[in-house]
């Protein structure tokens, strides 16, 4: 009969990205990592690879203080904003969600398509194109990528949006959209994360995306979440469509 073991939280943290790589290091010293989603049910956290809630990391009891020694030295010099490191006398204490609690994150649906048009044509800096913006091509869109692209809804309003698919070698997001009332609140960072959570869960290992040169807003959002501006490159497209529209 298998032993069970005993874990223990070892820390909590609200940023995905941050959790994953922390995760990383501790397992790549040979310390078991188990992650826990506070605040979500089992089948929730499947769907949408994230918690709105952070993320808790367990460790084995006789492993605790080995992983904190590590953890100190890893995130030694950092902001250590978001990230809690939990007392073997506390109880686990919930950190604030980083986005309100009436936000909920879901897989887009083909009947999100009049609210998304709505979002989409209010939000600066989204460019929309035929036939690709239309109900039709939001239904392609979805055949050919049913798991990665969600919505935030709030009290049935649609107020966010990220499109989001690979081609089996690379991903690619599209239409990362909040309405103006609801920015800085986190939950653009939460969609970005559920989408690159549920490409990577097909085995995609890297993402792009296109953003205007001059878009004030997107760009320093893009920056703060990590992703980096290639200078070395030339975007060509070609239109495969009879006529522009």
């Amino acid at each position: 009969m298998e032993q069970k073991v005993e874990t223990t939280l070892l820390l909590h943290i609200r940023d995905g990205l941050e959790a994953g790589m922390i995760e990383a290091l501790l397992k790549e010293a040979g310390i078991p990592v188990m992650r826990k989603y506070p605040g979500t049910g089992q089948l929730l956290h499947m769907v949408m690879g994230t918690s709105l809630y952070g993320t808790e990391l367990h460790v084995p009891e006789e492993r605790l203080e080995e992983a904190r020694g590590l953890v100190a030295s890893i995130t030694r010099g950092t902001d250590p904003a978001g990230m809690e490191m939990a007392e073997p006398w506390q109880e686990q204490e919930r950190s604030p969600a980083e986005i309100s609690r009436d936000v909920s994150l879901r897989p887009m649906a083909l009947s999100d398509w009049p609210a998304l048009e709505a979002l989409w044509t209010r939000t600066h800096g989204i460019g929309l194109r035929y036939p690709d913006d239309t109900a039709e091509g939001l239904a392609r869109y979805l055949l050919r990528n049913p798991t990665s692209s969600f919505v935030a809804d709030m009290g049935g309003e649609i107020v966010g949006s990220v499109l989001a698919g690979h081609d089996g070698r690379r991903g690619y997001l599209y239409h990362v959209a909040v309405s103006p009332d609801n920015r800085r609140r986190g939950i653009g960072r939460a969609l970005v994360m559920s989408a690159l959570d549920a490409l990577r869960a097909e085995g995609i290992q890297k993402a792009g995306l296109v953003v205007f040169q001059q878009n004030e807003q997107a760009n320093p959002f893009w920056e703060a979440l990590g992703w980096t501006h290639r200078n070395d490159l030339m975007y060509r497209d070609h239109s495969l469509a009879e006529e522009e529209q």
